[in-house]
């Protein structure tokens, strides 16, 4: 991947695409070279989906119960 995965481009993206999205990552990110500019997009761009993952979490409805 050559360029950085953003935010903005994240925000519509359901969990488990984002859960996708983070085996490729991780996967490409086992192919780069220490040091190089592809490494450093990979994960600026797993940090932005693990942000936008933690961003669905955290906003997720608690289940409703009667009598609660």
């Amino acid at each position: 991947m050559t360029k950085i995965i953003t935010c903005c481009e994240l925000r519509y993206y359901t969990l488990s695409e984002l859960q996708a999205l983070v085996r490729t990552l991780q996967i490409e990110l086992g192919c780069t070279t220490p040091d190089s500019t592809a490494r450093a997009n990979a994960l600026a761009s797993l940090e932005n989906v693990r942000r936008a993952m933690a961003a669905r979490l955290v906003r997720r409805p608690k289940p409703w119960s009667p009598g609660a």
